[in-house]
């Protein structure tokens, strides 16, 4: 994968220069290569290693001038910030990317950090403030004759967070009309409807859409995305009494969290389950509670 990514950076960086393939300097490379390190930490729910490659990128982007790149890995960042739940510190580097976007003209970077923007500001439940970045954003993305889905998810997501609960589900509607072949999309969308579902308590349809994101973040290695999606569909199922299986999909999320070491959503879950199946003896108990210490976990 990295060969044939470092052989398109040579067909990119060849192309209007004569039928020569001229050698890449080091220095436009290896911030790139980091870059990418860090997004595969992340996917894999590593986001301490993640963070440090892509403080590493940051580091040999901006001392090589790469402003499009810088704007990325700042984007990157300020995920990384949001999973931990620092949506203010998130900001700092959302803000930052948004502005470099700006100062291109890069629409699509622009719309990227204001969809993130906004999701910062509905999980500190500043509202007008979401409202505000994301109709903006909406409206100057028309203009461009730009649909972008990502914002409208999140108008969607501010409205069920909101208690507009018809208004949100017209909006996801839309989505899915629009944009069925995004994949990674649709896994966050599918999710959103879950949610949407399970505070209308209808439980059953919350699994459905639940089962079609697990079904897209498996396909994906989303490792995260699998444990929430699991957490989600075993939450679902103790909400309709059928403890067997609640008890069955929780313990899979924790196994996930835990082998993942993420310590704090383990022991939350740990918590949960213990309600349902107070005498767990079950080998995979041994596991979990090796792997909540932090032995053999892929993030060493």
């Amino acid at each position: 994968m990295k060969k044939s990514f470092l052989l398109l950076l040579l067909i990119l960086f060849s192309c209007g220069g004569g039928p020569e393939v001229k050698e890449i300097p080091e220095h436009l490379i290896i911030g790139i290569e980091e870059m990418i390190k860090g997004n595969s930490f992340y996917q894999n729910g590593c986001y301490k290693m993640a963070l440090d490659k892509y403080f590493k990128a940051y580091k040999y982007f901006v001392v090589s001038d790469q402003i499009k790149n810088s704007a990325k890995v700042l984007n990157n960042i300020g995920n990384v910030y949001r999973v931990y739940g620092d949506n203010k510190s998130a900001l700092l580097f959302f803000d930052e990317a948004h502005s470099i976007y700006e100062s291109l003209g890069d629409n699509k970077g622009i719309a990227q950090t204001s969809s993130n923007k906004a999701a910062s500001y509905i999980s500190l439940g500043d509202f007008k403030k979401a409202r505000s970045i994301l109709l903006t954003s909406i409206s100057e993305m028309e203009n461009e004759k730009i649909f972008v889905p990502s914002l409208k998810r999140n108008l969607g997501i501010m409205h069920l967070k909101m208690g507009n609960f018809e208004k949100a589900e017209m909006i996801f509607n839309q989505i899915q009309k629009r944009n069925s072949e995004n994949e990674v999309l649709s896994s966050s969308l599918y999710f959103a409807i879950g949610d949407l579902k399970s505070t209308n308590k209808q439980f059953k349809k919350a699994i459905v859409n639940y089962e079609k994101a697990l079904q897209i973040d498996k396909q994906s290695g989303f490792f995260v995305g699998i444990a929430q999606d699991l957490n989600k569909i075993g939450s679902a199922y103790d909400s309709l009494d059928k403890k067997k299986k609640a008890y069955i999909f929780l313990k899979r999320s924790l196994m996930i969290y835990a082998v993942l070491g993420m310590k704090k959503k383990s022991d939350e879950l740990l918590k949960k389950i213990k309600v349902i199946e107070p005498k767990d003896v079950s080998v995979d108990s041994f596991f979990i509670k090796k792997w909540i210490k932090g032995d053999e976990t892929p993030c060493q």
